[in-house]
């Protein structure tokens, strides 16, 4: 999640596969996009200034890959979220 922390909308979303191929992603915390684009325009918004994540700094823990098929897989993780503008504080989501 470096992409998040430096406010790169579009290093975030060259993570992810093309937009043709893109099946949707439920965030939990800030629920469910269902095409690439949505996505995108929820990251711009996230890391513009004044957007959530402005200060923030983002780790993925517990990182866990399941094989859905011969092209697809499932991946969960555990998000820290470690604010380092004010007072040292954890918010962690799973």
């Amino acid at each position: 999640f470096i992409t998040t922390d430096n406010a790169d909308a579009d290093g975030f979303m060259e993570c992810w596969v093309s937009p043709e191929e893109f099946a949707g992603y439920d965030s939990g915390s800030f629920g469910h996009m269902s095409t690439w684009q949505e996505l995108y325009e929820f990251e711009k918004e996230h890391v513009k200034p004044g957007g959530m994540a402005n200060g923030m700094r983002h780790q993925a823990t517990n990182v866990h890959i399941t094989p859905v098929s011969e092209n697809e897989v499932e991946i969960t993780h555990d998000m820290v979220v470690i604010n380092v503008v004010d007072e040292p504080r954890i918010v962690a989501t799973g």
